[in-house]
């Protein structure tokens, strides 16, 4: 049984049990003089559990529930008071007092925080007495008032989460009915009669304007201050005194809305900034397009609370949510509404999940990676756009047109992965692509976009340089301004060498190492973008007089937009203005396009490999004979290696079924011998192991997994004689699940395969399905393998035609929705242009000890290996071997293979000697070659 003992106390841990509250009262008592207000308020009280209270700035002086006085002890939050009620139906009764800050002053005085309030919205019932004078008119904004005995009763008969203000002041009241609502209008005494009437006409004017927010609010009056600041409370709003009639309307428009969102619904934070907006300025906006963009030039918590409610409502379509928010105003209005409420209804609503609101929102780096391509057999161009998020994902619509030499088609992309592939076929040339061209997303702009010119000094955080503190005097009044925005000043100069990541202005003198005459007369401007940023800019000025600076001043809105300008004498010499484009361009007309890379950037292989820590695969595509690309790539393993030490080895010249031999080489219970034997190496690969052999032997060394990636290459060779049809039941099962559907991949490998020869036996279509074959199965196994192990990471060793243009590979693991993976392209390429891939490197030539050979040309026969030529000045000449020797024996190796000989060899060194048995006219022979 609880103790009778009550007391109450600030918790700072939540209790389980949930309260109500049946009803608010409020007396209050007024001591102008004693600039005191003290008051009781009762509240009853329907179940037991916590009670929680605002009491900002109240001195809670006695508590009681029923006849019991509670103790009163105070918390670490004094802000707060929560009181645990132990009866189901009970009245607890506060007396408070709190200090009165009005003083005698022409400006109005807002009295807020002056009564214990529940944190819940409900009904309040205000009594009001006046022990003195007060200098000024008093007014609590109501629903409902009574006059007792000198007693002021108000009554606020809607739910409200906070009370309204006591406003304490010297107006003149006008009273308007607009649309069957009374609004108070509380203006300066001096405000003009003539005025007022010429604003009351307008107001009636404009009051369809207004009508359905109007509609939205319950209360049969609504008051209006027009003081000297714009805030929404209770009941009213106050507003700045308006230039002009059309401000007032949008103004009060603005309150409006302000008073439904914030009191009606209970929003707050993100979605109460964001509605605010969209409902208000972007709704009133005759250039939405245009509101959108200039939101994008700023970064302030307004505009991003914004973009991150226009994207989800983008998204579903404005219709949609029109009807989805009218919805929710009928059923939710001053009925219990919250932000958790909102979203949580729009998801059953929408029949989707709403968006993840506890993640950063931040701006999306849009990067696209284009490939233009004709079809002769179509007469068509193939265009292929490769968009990426960069920096942050969220799922996008996006809107994009296709500049062609006759068209501008519009297109709409659902971008659902942080990587996505999309075809175009198109009857013209297409010349550029535009991304987001009406600014519907929260991105980065691009330079292009970016209107750099004079006004942007005053729109953007900045950090400027004086060059000397004896000319402030001069650069005064062009600085006031900046400085209000809180630009920072500095004195002196820095090196161009060195500049800071952030929007730079230099008065006077460039930054040390920057190449710039300034003239000596008049007022110059020059901005740029900054060298190590897309996102900041660098700015040069110089005012050579005051003089001359006033009269520059009257005519500082012709320059808004100036990238550079020379005034002097009163005059402009000249007046450069930039081009904007609306949207993010990509050119794609090759021709025009001129690659290339800045000896600043060509960095040694060390300084790459901070950006590929976080990535899971690294995809190295080889020229396979070239020994210098294997000597990088086991450099990239070790140094990945020295950060990760379970790193795995994909490899492409092993095919999977032999993926058992690769584990008990790296375990190290076979030999290299027996390795190239069981994983049938020179029947299947071909290429020297010298070539691939430090790689092996490193993994072996350190116990690094290596993983074969192919495909039997029986199945390869029958898919690309008579493609799928022929495959038996057991060879399916080596299929990994693909997609043949990629006409830009096609065009690339038929031109691979027009210039290479095949037997008349291969047709396209056949070759073109056994490399998309062998694409997927190498994709798939990397991807399932990494499904498995997601703590491990991959190196994956291929030959480049299977990674370049993003194709192949790289394109298969998209599919399976993997994307943290990078390519490089190694060695010399005709076609050198960005969507090549990732990295390009191209190592210096390096000679090998290559594998040694005899110089013949051999025959498998049910004997041995048959000579079937001997090639002239080789080793089997000078050795007297003959065409129609049958090979037995190298060493002990008895030889049924021509890959039995290969092994042998590939062991050997120049200078040791090779047992050779081979057999002539029915006659075995044994001689011993010395190998130079």
């Amino acid at each position: 049984m609880p103790s009778l003992f009550l007391f109450i106390f600030c918790l700072l841990f939540p209790l389980t049990l949930k309260a109500e509250f049946l009803k608010a009262q409020y007396e209050l008592t007024l001591y102008p003089e004693k600039k005191l207000l003290q008051g009781n308020a009762t509240f009853e009280l329907n179940k037991e559990g916590v009670y929680e209270f605002q009491i900002q700035d109240l001195r809670i002086e006695k508590a009681k529930i029923g006849n019991e006085t509670l103790r009163i002890s105070e918390g670490e939050d004094r802000n707060y008071l929560k009181i645990y009620n132990f009866k189901k139906n009970a009245t607890l009764t506060l007396t408070f007092e709190r200090e009165l800050p009005f003083k005698v002053s022409p400006l109005p005085q807002v009295l807020e925080n002056y009564l214990p309030f529940p944190r819940v919205q409900l009904p309040l019932e205000i009594s009001i007495q006046i022990q003195g004078k007060l200098p000024y008119q008093l007014i609590l904004p109501y629903e409902e008032k009574e006059e007792k005995e000198g007693i002021s009763v108000y009554r606020i008969k809607e739910p409200f989460s906070k009370a309204p203000p006591l406003i304490l002041g010297s107006f003149k009241e006008k009273r308007l009915t607009l649309q069957g609502r009374e609004f108070l209008f509380y203006l300066p005494k001096d405000f003009s009669e003539k005025l007022w009437e010429e604003w009351e006409a307008s107001l009636k004017k404009g009051a369809n304007k207004l009508q359905g927010t109007f509609s939205l609010l319950p209360y049969p009056r609504f008051y209006v201050f027009l003081t000297f600041e714009r805030k929404s409370f209770p009941l009213g709003i106050f507003l700045p005194l308006p230039s002009d009639r059309a401000t007032l309307i949008n103004d009060l428009f603005v309150g409006l809305v302000e008073q439904i969102l914030e009191y009606g619904l209970n929003f707050n934070d993100e979605l109460l900034e964001g509605l605010k907006t969209y409902l208000t300025s972007y709704a009133l906006s005759s250039d939405q397009k245009a509101l959108r963009k200039s939101f994008l030039l700023n970064s302030a918590p307004k505009e991003r609370a914004f973009f991150r409610l226009f994207e989800w409502i983008n998204r579903l379509g404005e219709e949609r949510f029109k009807k989805f928010w009218d919805f929710y105003l009928g059923r939710y209005l001053f009925n219990g509404s919250s932000n958790e409420l909102f979203w949580r209804s729009a998801a059953n609503y929408f029949k989707e999940p709403f968006p993840l609101l506890d993640l950063p929102f931040q701006r999306v780096s849009l990067k696209v990676k284009p490939e233009v391509k004709y079809l002769d057999n179509q007469k068509k161009y193939h265009l292929r756009l490769n968009i990426s998020q960069e920096k942050t994902f969220r799922p996008l619509r996006l809107e994009v047109y296709l500049v062609t030499e006759k068209d501008r088609i519009f297109k709409t992309l659902y971008l659902n992965q942080k990587e996505a592939l999309f075809d175009f076929y198109l009857e013209q040339r297409p010349l550029e692509v535009v991304l987001d061209p009406a600014y519907k997303i929260y991105r980065e702009l691009s330079l292009q976009e970016l209107p750099l010119g004079w006004n942007i000094l005053k729109e953007s955080d900045i950090s400027i340089y004086l060059s000397q503190k004896e000319l402030l005097p001069v650069y005064r009044e062009f600085l006031e301004n900046l400085r209000k925005r809180g630009a920072e000043l500095n004195f002196g100069t820095i090196s161009f060498s060195a500049l800071p990541l952030k929007n730079l202005l230099f008065l006077e003198t460039p930054p040390q190492g920057f190449h710039l005459p300034l003239p000596e007369e008049g007022i110059y401007f020059k901005i740029l973008p900054h060298p190590n940023s897309s996102n900041h800019f660098l700015a040069f000025a110089k005012i050579s007089s005051l003089r001359e600076w006033r009269k520059f001043k009257p005519k500082e809105d012709s320059v808004k937009l100036a990238t550079g300008f020379l005034f002097q004498s009163g005059k402009f010499l000249y007046n450069f203005k930039a081009e904007l484009r609306d949207g993010l361009s990509i050119r794609l007309d090759e021709k025009e396009k001129v690659f290339g890379a800045k000896s600043s950037q060509i960095l040694p292989l060390d300084e790459f490999f901070p950006e590929w820590l976080g990535l899971q695969a690294l995809l190295i595509g080889e020229t396979h004979d070239r020994y210098e690309h294997h000597r990088f790539q086991l450099e990239v393993i070790k140094g990945l290696h020295h950060y990760f030490k379970d790193l795995t080895i994909g490899l492409e010249m092993v095919q999977s079924p032999f993926q058992k031999h690769l584990d008990d080489f790296v375990e190290g219970r076979i030999s290299e011998k027996e390795l190239l034997e069981r994983i049938e190496y020179y029947d299947r690969w071909r290429f020297d192991y010298r070539l691939y052999r430090d790689i092996f032997l490193y993994a072996r060394e350190h116990k690094l997994k290596l993983l074969a990636l192919d495909v039997p290459q029986e199945i390869v060779k029958k898919v690309a004689k008579t493609g799928f049809s022929d495959l038996t039941e057991e060879e399916k099962k080596y299929l990994p699940e693909m997609d043949l559907y990629n006409p830009a991949y096609k065009d690339f490998l038929k031109g691979i395969f027009e210039s290479h020869r095949f037997d008349n036996s291969t047709n396209f279509e056949s070759f073109y399905q056994a490399q998309l074959l062998r694409d997927e199965a190498m994709a798939e196994r990397i991807f399932e393998y990494l499904k498995k192990n997601p703590e491990r990471k991959i190196i994956v060793i291929t030959g480049k035609g299977h990674l370049q243009y993003y194709y192949g590979i790289p394109h298969a693991l998209k599919r399976r929705n993997f994307t943290n993976f990078k390519t490089i392209i190694l060695g010399e390429t005709e076609d050198f242009k960005p969507s090549l891939g990732d990295y390009w490197f191209n190592p210096a030539p390096v000679e090998y000890e290559k594998t040694l050979q005899l110089g013949v040309i051999l025959d498998e026969t049910s004997e041995g290996l048959k000579i079937k030529e001997v090639l002239k000045d080789s080793l089997a000449e000078r050795s007297g071997l003959r065409a129609g020797d049958i090979l037995l024996k190298a060493d002990e190796r008895t030889l049924k293979r021509i890959s039995d000989l290969k092994i042998v060899l590939t062991f050997k060194e120049k200078g040791s000697e090779l047992a050779l048995t081979f057999k002539r006219e029915n006659e075995n022979k044994r001689i011993q070659i010395l190998l130079k």
